[in-house]
C-alpha cells in the first residue's frame, strides 16, 4: 500500500504544480487526456496493446473532423481490431 499511497501523493504534488503552468486556454479538455495518458500507459506491457494504442490514437487524431465525434467510435473500433489482430499474430508466431 506505501508505494501505491506515495506515488498518489507525488503524482497529486505534480498535478497542483504543474496545474499552475497550464495556461487557461488549454481549457479542460487537456486535462482529461491527462489523465487518461496517466491511467494508461502505465497497463501497456504487450506489444498488441502498444499497438491497439497507437493505431486508435492515430485514427482519434485524424478522425477529430468527422461530424457526431465519429472519430471516436472509428478510433475504439480500429484500435481493439488491432489490437485482436496483432495478438493473433503473435500467437501464430509463438505456436510450434
Amino acid at each position: 500500500m506505501v508505494p501505491g499511497w506515495l506515488s498518489w501523493q507525488i503524482s497529486s504534488l505534480a498535478g497542483v504544480y504543474f496545474g499552475s503552468i497550464v495556461p487557461d486556454s488549454w481549457s479542460l479538455e487537456y486535462a482529461a487526456v491527462l489523465a487518461l495518458l496517466a491511467i494508461l500507459l502505465p497497463l501497456v506491457v504487450t506489444r498488441p496493446l502498444l499497438i491497439c494504442l497507437m493505431v486508435a490514437g492515430v485514427i482519434g487524431w485524424f478522425g477529430q473532423l468527422l461530424p457526431l465525434r465519429l472519430g471516436l467510435v472509428a478510433a475504439v473500433i480500429g484500435g481493439v481490431t488491432a489490437g485482436v489482430v496483432a495478438e493473433q499474430l503473435q500467437r501464430k508466431r509463438k505456436a510450434p
